[in-house]
């Protein structure tokens, strides 16, 4: 061997190291979460939005059942990019697929994958709708301390319980807690300020906006406060962001109104899980001129999990709508629309920033 072509070829090492000539290197993926992180046998056409780190322009996704090569039934249909840190697939899952949790790979067009174990569920769609469970529970709004509370009770301090469907509703994959006060005894106070600029606003705004609370007799329904079954009767305080809708809302104009706080699927703030949601918005525009807010939960469990239900042992849940955004600087944002004489959702009339809090207790074991 040449040793001064040995020689040279160290010199040219040294000489790059010194002029500082890159290194090349090879970008690993990672895969870190799934929103929605959870769905029932037989969904069809759900959008996954994948986060985690060195995607690439036609990048496809693929599920198996965890610690294994096994589709288990879910058929990812197509893989969209959107950016280095996050793609969306599109997913069947058959009626007969496995009862599992998957991992998701993700593998880019040079061959490189990267995979995030257990980061999605498949659940019993049978089970789910043949064992519905109803835990009574009582709604309390709290005082606010960023502002005046945009809704609140109709009798200070005096929770909301016994009333119609005061429940957390175990039924369909998901838990929602909800709340029917129409032909009660009872309503709650409600005030809007002015929609934020740059709302999206069809024939208004509403002659409400801005003006005094009123009094109505909405249905409330909390997504997921049970964030999938992930909270037992023994597990640990528990921090996790979930959606609210306040429907059936008949305001002082004549109409009735829906309020969501029901941001877009790939929008969760990522400091925090998001409980998956199983009937995502369809509403165009809806989250526009900013997106809207997540409804932060903590979880409290009993004091003594191991003994029986009593109101001094029982399972709470404070459900915090004083969150600010930092972008836009508003407070706990929520869409208005019309709903229609059939129920659906009709035309835009804004959004607005509405700060408040809820205060969910279990009167029963969970």
């Amino acid at each position: 061997m040449n040793r001064r072509l040995v020689s040279f070829g160290w010199l040219a090492i040294i000489l790059g190291v010194l002029l500082g000539t890159p290194i090349l290197t090879t970008a690993q993926i990672q895969v870190n979460s799934a929103n929605p992180s959870a769905a029932p046998q037989g969904t069809t056409n759900l959008n996954v939005a994948i986060s985690g780190s060195g995607f690439k322009k036609g990048a496809n996704a693929k599920w198996f059942v965890t610690g294994t090569t096994n589709p288990g039934g879910v058929t990812v249909t197509s893989t969209t990019f959107n950016n280095a840190g996050q793609v969306t697939a599109n997913i069947t899952i058959s009626s007969d697929a496995v009862v599992s949790g998957f991992d998701i790979a993700v593998t880019n067009t040079d061959g490189r994958t990267g995979k995030g174990t257990d980061k999605f569920a498949v659940l019993n769609s049978g089970a789910a709708k043949n064992s519905c469970t109803d835990i009574p529970i009582s709604i309390t709004f709290l005082a606010t301390t960023v502002a005046p509370a945009a809704i609140s009770n109709d009798i200070s301090g005096t929770p909301y319980q016994g009333l119609g469907n005061e429940i957390i509703h175990k039924c369909y994959g998901s838990n929602d807690a909800t709340m029917v006060l129409a032909h009660s005894s009872r309503s709650v106070s409600i005030q809007f300020p002015e929609p934020i600029p740059g709302s999206i606003i069809v024939a208004g705004p509403p002659s409400f906006a801005g003006g005094t609370a009123f009094q109505s007799q909405p249905f409330f329904n909390v997504r997921d406060v049970l964030n999938s079954g992930a909270i037992i009767a023994t597990s640990p305080a528990t921090d996790f962001y979930t959606r609210m809708v306040v429907n059936d809302l008949s305001a002082p104009d004549g109409h009735s109104y829906g309020l969501r706080y029901h941001p877009d699927d790939g929008a969760c703030p990522g400091d925090l899980p998001c409980a998956p949601d199983l009937d995502a918005p369809t509403i165009a525009d809806m989250n526009l001129p900013v997106e809207t807010s997540w409804l932060r939960v903590h979880f409290m469990p009993a004091p003594n999990p191991s003994q029986p239900w009593s109101p001094s042992n029982a399972a709470k849940w404070l459900l915090d709508g004083e969150q600010l955004d930092n972008a836009s600087g508003l407070y706990q944002r929520g869409t208005l629309h019309i709903k229609t004489k059939s129920g659906g959702d009709g035309a835009h009339q804004g959004q607005y920033a509405m700060p408040f809090q809820i205060l969910i207790t279990a009167l029963g074991p969970i």
